[in-house]
C-alpha cells in the first residue's frame, strides 16, 4: 500500500473485451496499433530462436525461467519477398507411437498376471478394444476381477480364456475365440511356469 503514497494509480484493463462483437473501441485500437507498427513504436517481443532439430535444447532453456519474451522453433526458413510461395514437402524425424486397431483382437497369454494386466492397460490406452486374456485357472483374485470390470465399463470387450495353450488343440481354440471377436492384431506371450530349486528356497528362507 506504500505505493499509493507516491500518487500512483493502478488501472485494470480487460484486453479481451476489445474483441467482443460490436465493440467500437476496437477500431480505434486497431488504428493505433497499425500506426505504431509503421512508426516503429510497437515492436515485436524479444525472441530466442531455436532450429527444428533443437527441440530438447529449447525446452531446457524454457525450463530455466530466465528468458524474456518468446521462445520460437524455426521449422522453415523465412520466405524472401512479399509474394506468397507454396510450401515444399517437409520431412521431420519422429518417434513412432504404438497404435492398436479397435476392430482387432489382441491376445495376452498369462494375461491375468501382474505384468499381463499392466500390458492390457497399456494396449487399451493405445486404442485396443478387444482383449483375450489367457489363464488356465481363470479369475481368482479380487484385483483381477476389478481390472477386468473397469475395462468392461469403458466399453472394452475382455474375454478370459482358460484354453490350455501348451497343447495344439488348446492353441487352436484360443485363436478361434480371438477371431470371433475380430482379426488377431497381435499376440503377447507372457505365460510361464517357474520352478524353485531346493537351494533357492533355502536361500529365500534365510
Amino acid at each position: 500500500m506504500a505505493l499509493f503514497l507516491k500518487n500512483v494509480a493502478f488501472h485494470g484493463i480487460l484486453l479481451d473485451a476489445l474483441f467482443e462483437e460490436g465493440n467500437k473501441e476496437w477500431e480505434e485500437v486497431s488504428q493505433l496499433l497499425e500506426e505504431g507498427i509503421l512508426g516503429g513504436v510497437v515492436q515485436p517481443l524479444k525472441t530466442t530462436v531455436f532450429q527444428r532439430d533443437e527441440v530438447e535444447q529449447a525446452f531446457r532453456y524454457m525450463a530455466q525461467g530466465k528468458h524474456i519474451g518468446k521462445i520460437v522453433l524455426q521449422i522453415r526458413s523465412e520466405e524472401k519477398g512479399s509474394a506468397v510461395q507454396p510450401a515444399s514437402c517437409l520431412v521431420l524425424p519422429a518417434i513412432c507411437r504404438t497404435y492398436c486397431l479397435p476392430s482387432h483382437s489382441y491376445i495376452i497369454t498369462g494375461g491375468l498376471g501382474g505384468f499381463g494386466l499392466e500390458l492390457a492397460q497399456w494396449l487399451i490406452e493405445r486404442g485396443a478394444c478387444k482383449l483375450v486374456l489367457t489363464s488356465r485357472s481363470g479369475i481368482r483374485k479380487g484385483y483381477q476381477a476389478k481390472r477386468v470390470h473397469e475395462w468392461q465399463k469403458l466399453g472394452v470387450n475382455v474375454l478370459v480364456s482358460t484354453s490350455d495353450i501348451s497343447t495344439l488343440k488348446g492353441t487352436e481354440k484360443l485363436i478361434s475365440e480371438a477371431c470371433a471377436l475380430g482379426p488377431v492384431g497381435g499376440v503377447f506371450h507372457l505365460a510361464m511356469v517357474t520352478h524353485a530349486s531346493p537351494l533357492s528356497s533355502c536361500e529365500q528362507s534365510l
